[in-house]
């Protein structure tokens, strides 16, 4: 922490949403309970803005977020001379349906599991491209032999 930008101030909690509020920006991270890489080795910068959901609500609004049609609905909010960006008020004025609880408890008997695989397929993807990327060298020049290996 001692280390971070001046701008990046804002931790992440469980059931949240952030996204980037600069215009045509598609940062977009989901923070849930099983986010641990997330909570406590991560501090975002003020160019995100972050929703804290009311829980039964988390998944609806996470996969409204993630269409072309809340970037659109953003990028029209966004303003500024030098850097286009959505403002914390006019985050506020964006209007979305929400549907009944018994259409939200259906919805996320779906999307829980799905989120939760897609969160941690990416911690692997990351874990093993920093394997590649540390053994591709050491292949390239010769350090490692493989020639032996029968697949």
């Amino acid at each position: 922490m001692k280390d971070k930008p001046s701008r990046a101030n804002m931790q992440p909690v469980p059931k949240s949403i952030w996204f980037a509020k600069m215009i045509d920006s598609r940062k977009l991270i989901m923070v849930d309970d099983y986010s641990d890489d997330l909570l406590e080795n991560y501090v975002f910068s003020t160019g995100f803005c972050g929703i804290k959901c009311v829980e039964k609500y988390f998944y609806y609004i996470w996969s409204f977020i993630l269409t072309d049609e809340f970037d659109t609905i953003k990028n029209n909010y966004c303003t500024g001379t030098t850097m286009m960006a959505i403002n914390n008020k006019d985050v506020k004025k964006i209007k979305f349906v929400l549907p009944d609880d018994k259409t939200l408890i259906k919805f996320n008997k779906i999307a829980n599991p799905i989120f939760e695989k897609i969160y941690y397929n990416n911690l692997e993807i990351i874990k093993l491209t920093r394997i590649r990327d540390a053994l591709l060298p050491k292949l390239m020049s010769g350090e490692i032999d493989v020639s032996n290996i029968k697949l």
